[in-house]
């Protein structure tokens, strides 16, 4: 059984809130936005940069791995893991 969800796009309702946490569930969200999902305007770099610049300890880090050409994404993985 499923206990953490992440809402879609990151929006949630009060009554979604309260349906959730009534059945256990641990509503989770992103606190960096990589904006990988802009493919035009978004080069590796700029994805490094998001995810090293703001993260710490607690970071929940969004990426996408469909929709469209991932190639910066995926290179820019080795340095956000090893940061």
């Amino acid at each position: 059984m499923p206990r953490l969800f992440r809402p879609p796009y990151g929006r949630i309702r009060g009554d979604q809130i309260d349906y959730l946490t009534k059945r256990g569930m641990r509503i989770i969200n992103w606190s960096i936005d990589t904006r990988d999902w802009h493919t035009q305007v978004v080069n590796q770099q700029d994805i490094e940069f998001d995810a090293s610049h703001y993260s710490h300890p607690e970071a929940v880090i969004l990426m996408h791995d469909g929709g469209g050409n991932r190639s910066n994404s995926v290179a820019a993985l080795d340095k956000i893991i090893s940061h």
